[in-house]
């Protein structure tokens, strides 16, 4: 077995069991709420995330900043690491991939992958997992970067925000849009999904009954079942929506592995409370 080290963003959602981990090292995103600047995890936590959305504060994100993930790759190399996964949300959102690139030749890293994983949130954090259950099997780099196919091709995420008013104020939508949606009552469903450039309409409907059948007919759609995937059941203050999201779920999947977060807090702001959303990813099977 290698000695490694994994390192992810702060829109990573990682098990309290990788969190935990000495060799697991996040790079927090850069956030400014009311023109203050703070790091995502590290200054805000999730009650903070709430708390801005629920008084409309004006919130704009953007990658880690260079010294940060200077500051942690000389801390790497301090650690005598045989080998460093780099895992970065897609770049199609976010120049973090940048950031780590800049980070990688300001400190002469060596012995790495740096991995576009075109996706966000969960299905990186489940690969950062994957990674090391896989290495402490004793699989090399190679067999390990093959496994990873499954998940890198094979995962995405279905979002309904409960309001407009967030895609409003982030620039997402139209005001103009935003207004005659509201006036409808109307409920998007949004999708993202492996290389997709951007988080794009999947529908839109005019009842979370509807919002749900909708998401549940799009991952039968895409071959979601309960053998080979994990769903991530995420949201923004939405109790009440996961729960019935989950018991719709259940219905058709049951018995699939399920994981509850909140959505982080980079991708919460442009969708605002109330948002529930559920993410998908294929198992690897190495392990």
């Amino acid at each position: 077995m290698r000695n490694i080290a994994i390192v992810v963003d702060s829109t990573t959602l990682l098990s309290k069991e990788l969190k935990e981990k000495d060799n697991v090292y996040m790079a927090p995103l850069s956030v400014i709420v009311n023109e203050k600047e703070y790091q995502d995890l590290i200054d805000l936590k999730e009650e903070d995330w709430i708390s801005f959305l629920y008084e409309n504060a004006t919130m704009t994100t953007s990658q880690p900043q260079t010294q940060v993930v200077v500051d942690i790759f000389n801390e790497i190399k301090t650690k005598d690491y045989d080998f460093v996964y780099i895992l970065s949300l897609t770049s199609h959102l976010s120049g973090t991939l940048n950031s780590f690139s800049i980070g990688i030749e300001m400190t002469d890293l060596q012995n790495y992958e740096l991995i576009d994983t075109f996706t966000i949130a969960g299905p990186i954090g489940y690969m950062a997992e994957a990674i090391l259950a896989m290495n402490e099997k004793g699989l090399s780099h190679e067999a390990i970067m093959k496994a990873l196919e499954i998940p890198l091709n094979s995962n995405g995420a279905i979002i309904s925000p409960a309001t407009l008013t967030r895609l409003v104020k982030s620039g997402r939508m139209s005001k103009a849009s935003g207004v005659v949606g509201s006036l409808l009552k109307l409920k998007p469903v949004l999708h993202f999904e492996h290389h997709m450039t951007a988080i794009e309409k999947l529908e839109v409907v005019r009842s979370d009954r509807k919002v749900y059948s909708t998401i549940i007919d799009h991952l039968l759609e895409l071959g979601v079942n309960a053998d080979e995937y994990i769903l991530y059941f995420l949201n923004v203050d939405a109790k009440e929506r996961v729960k019935e999201l989950e018991e719709r779920i259940d219905e058709t999947f049951g018995g699939i592995e399920k994981r509850h977060n909140m959505l982080p807090g980079v991708i919460a702001t442009h969708v605002g409370i109330g948002t529930v959303g559920i993410q998908f990813v294929k198992r690897v099977q190495a392990f």
